[in-house]
Order: C-alpha cells, then structure tokens, then sequence
C-alpha cells in the first residue's frame, strides 16, 4: 500500500477491514456525491425555465388570441418575464460562475404541477376562442406555481435580489390570476 503503511488482514477487526475497504474506495474512486446545491442557485434555475415557459406560450398569443385584452397581457408576460430572465442569468453568471443547471429544479415546491401541461406547439394549433380559454387554463396553474416558488423563496433565499425579485412575482401574479379569473368567468358566459 501507499506510504508503505501495511496491515495484516487476520489481525484486523470486522469494523477494520470495512473500514480500510471503505477508506480505499474513496481513495481509488474519489467521492461521488456532488457539493450541496444552494437554495438561490436552485430558485434560479427553476424560475428561469419556469419564466421560459410561459414566455412561449404566450408568443403565439399575438397571432392567435381573439381578445385584444389576452394579445397585450400576453405581450406583457413576455416582456416582463423575458425581462427576469435575462436579469436571473446575470446573477448566476456573477454569483455561480460555472456552476451545471440544477438537477432537482423540476421537485421545487410549486415547480412540476405548474409546468404541467405546457406545451407551447400545442398553442400554436389553437386559434381564437378556442386559444384564449386554452391559454387561461393554462396560464393561471402555471402563475399559481410561481407564487408557491417565489413565497418559498422569501422564506430561503440568502441573496436580497432573489427575495426582491419573489416579492414582486407574488405581487404581480396574484393580481394576473384574479384578472384570468374574471377573464375566464366572463368568457364562459359568452360562449
């Protein structure tokens, strides 16, 4: 062995041989678990693919919403999403330089039932009425998935841009899905 550290094998314990096979394994192999990735780090990725799809979703809406109202929120959730994301990939730039995507985003509270369902293509085939009463389906889960993120985030983040930026997406997602709600009650009326 290394260092010229030797051991009988029939004088060793149990205990000692599990441990000696255990301490060469590490030595041979290294370790294979990764470092802890931090909550901020998570929140980002997350929210960042999170924002994306509703970025994409919303696209279509220009060509394919009948409500002029649905065409410019659309319009803004793009503008405004796309805006939070640009400005999430700059802090994971300057605060995680390097670092992979986060494995676990998709088991972040709020993360898989929000995404459930979003499928930008889909929308592409939808027009009018039709894409409108889709899109709200749609729409108003994936806002609710945001908030649960963004309240855990309040709770977790160590970074005051994130808790900033969490405060905001309840804000503003909150007061979106009692507007899609009112949208989505009056519209059935209409059918």
């Amino acid at each position: 062995m290394k260092n010229g550290l030797t051991l009988k094998i029939s004088e060793a314990s149990r205990i000692d041989v599990v441990l000696l096979a255990a301490m060469l394994m590490v030595l041979a192999c290294g370790t294979s678990t990764q470092p802890a990735v931090p909550y901020d780090l998570q929140f980002i990725d997350a929210m960042v693919a999170h924002h994306q799809a509703a970025v994409d979703m919303s696209l279509p809406a220009d060509i394919n919403a009948m409500r002029p109202e649905l065409r410019e929120f659309a319009r803004k959730v793009v503008e405004s999403q796309s805006r939070e994301v640009e400005m999430m990939k700059g802090w994971r730039g300057q605060w995680y330089a390097g670092r992979p995507l986060t494995p676990t985003m998709m088991a972040m509270p709020g993360m898989t039932g929000s995404m459930r369902g979003m499928d930008s293509r889909h929308m592409l085939t939808l027009r009018g009425a039709e894409y409108d009463h889709m899109y709200l389906d749609m729409m108003v889960p994936h806002h609710e998935g945001a908030i649960v993120m963004a309240r855990e985030a309040l709770a977790r983040a160590e970074h005051p841009e994130i808790k900033a930026l969490a405060q905001a997406i309840v804000d503003a997602q909150q007061a979106e899905i009692a507007m899609m709600n009112r949208w989505k009650t009056d519209w059935s009326k209409a059918r």
